[in-house]
């Protein structure tokens, strides 16, 4: 617990401009063997949730037998209804087959929304963490209700207390309790969360031992587990620090060379012993 402390002391949270949203293709056990698999939205500094269940029942091999071309066709008429709706003007997901068809990437361009479909790993912690963390509570809902299959109507009910429900982020950073449909419903509640996110970013930045000089001698803590969950023990390779723009560095491995970039969470300052 100390360690995963510590790392989240020198992590900076992220933030998005208004209008920002999260998208997930996710599945849910339902008849038998297959899965019920569902488009989940979540505007980023709200954390509302609007679920869109396929009504499609797929096995894992029926589901990768399917093309991203025609699962697209079904995800462009709901980021059309999407927008419509709620004003999206920036998406983010990963790099799913279904996000990176060309009748999606067509339909986001004529609606002049901004997309931003990458790898899990290149995402991980940042904003597609925050989606990947209410999709785990909505399955901890589904299994408290002891459910043995799970219809989309039972999604949206989830969904719906989800929404309603004080979130203990946006209540710890507001000061007062807020559930998502507040801040969904007030856009200058949104603007204050993002204020306020930026002010701890400022007095984390200057936080003594934050910030790294040039030449400072670090450790790199080993690669994270699924959901960020699982944190290894630091590496034994030495990186010094070349240079940094905010929480983002740059190291070099004089042994061998290695030039890489990482957040400052993942650093582990090497100090010289003192002698006694």
């Amino acid at each position: 617990l100390i360690k995963m402390k510590a790392q989240r002391d020198k992590q900076l949270k992220q933030i998005q401009p208004l209008g920002t949203w999260l998208v997930d293709f996710v599945q849910f056990p339902a008849a038998a063997d297959s899965k019920l698999w569902m488009l989940l939205f979540c505007e980023f500094n709200s954390r509302f949730l609007v679920p869109y269940p396929t009504n499609t029942e797929l096995t894992e091999e029926a589901y990768e037998e399917r093309t991203g071309r025609m699962l697209g066709r079904e995800f462009v008429p709901v980021v059309e209804a999407l927008v419509a709706q709620h004003g999206v003007k920036k998406l983010i997901g990963d790099a799913d087959s279904v996000f990176l068809s060309n009748a999606v990437k067509e339909t986001l361009d004529r609606l002049g929304v901004q997309y931003e479909f990458k790898a899990s790993k290149a995402t991980s912690h940042t904003a597609t963490a925050v989606l990947d963390r209410a999709v785990r509570t909505l399955r901890d809902m589904l299994f408290n209700l002891q459910l043995k299959t799970v219809s989309p109507n039972d999604l949206r009910k989830v969904c719906h207390v989800f929404n309603t429900t004080k979130h203990s982020t946006l209540t710890k950073i507001l000061g007062f309790p807020a559930t998502p449909l507040m801040l969904h419903r007030d856009q200058s509640l949104q603007l204050l969360f993002i204020r306020r996110l930026r002010s701890a970013n400022w007095l984390r930045v200057r936080q003594k031992g934050f910030v790294l000089p040039q030449g400072s001698k670090v450790f790199l803590r080993a690669k994270y587990g699924p959901f960020e969950k699982h944190r290894a023990d630091v590496r034994q390779e030495t990186y010094e620090v070349r240079s940094h723009e905010g929480a983002t560095y740059l190291l070099e491995n004089k042994t061998s060379g290695r030039v890489v970039v990482a957040p400052r969470r993942d650093l582990a300052p090497r100090y010289k012993a003192t002698s006694s």
